[in-house]
């Protein structure tokens, strides 16, 4: 495997985020040369098309390019027909790990990255990495942590809404209950009023009929 040093990487929003040692399974960007012997020798099953076939191959080969981020994978290859593939960590749903017969022999392996959204075929290969079963473990802790982190963010979401909610409740009932003190302190002195009208004596006459 070719590990280039690529002493910082950024993250999708343009701030350095991380800090890469050459040499660590971080810094896999290239494919190893014997990518390139696997492709000389899967070339040879097409025959007389192998002159054709090993050319697209080499083109492949050397225009290849991982970049293996805090939140995003991508891949990259091709000269005319240029293509450039980025996918999020929240996205991944599956790493499979593939060697057929050569790849075994030459020690390679190929990482398929499939995502959520229903295709069969792997949104991503990496291909050409010796030390491909540190890759898919970091690839599954990267993906975790992202995921975990969403988790968190949608619980905590989840909380505030219901905690916006309950105060929501508790103000609507003090409205309430004030309303009703309101309407009680207004209507007493109008009922205290009619009660004491009810017992004064209405006349004089009343008065002296009551004395005797």
């Amino acid at each position: 495997m070719s590990l280039t040093h690529s002493a910082l990487h950024d993250d999708p929003g343009g701030k350095v985020s991380d800090l890469i040692q050459p040499g660590s399974i971080e810094s896999f960007s290239k494919p190893d040369p014997k990518l390139l012997e696997y492709y000389f020798w899967r070339s040879l099953l097409f025959g007389p098309f192998f002159p054709i076939a090993f050319y697209f191959s080499y083109r492949r080969y050397t225009s290849l390019t991982y970049r293996l981020e805090l939140k995003r994978i991508s891949a990259s290859w091709g000269y005319l027909a240029f293509k450039d593939v980025s996918i999020g960590y929240e996205r991944v749903q599956d790493i499979h790990l593939r060697r057929n017969f050569i790849e075994r022999r030459l020690g390679l392996a190929r990482l398929e990255i499939q995502t959520a959204s229903g295709e069969s075929k792997a949104e991503i290969v990496l291909e050409g990495c010796l030390r491909f079963e540190e890759l898919r473990q970091l690839l599954f802790q990267r993906v975790q942590q992202l995921q975990k982190g969403g988790l968190e963010k949608q619980d905590e979401a989840v909380e505030a809404s219901a905690h916006g909610e309950l105060v929501q409740v508790f103000r609507e009932v003090a409205q309430e209950i004030k309303g009703l003190r309101l309407g009680i302190a207004k209507q007493a002195p109008t009922e205290l009023s009619t009660v004491q009208a009810a017992l004064a004596p209405t006349s004089s006459e009343d008065i002296h009929h009551e004395d005797t």
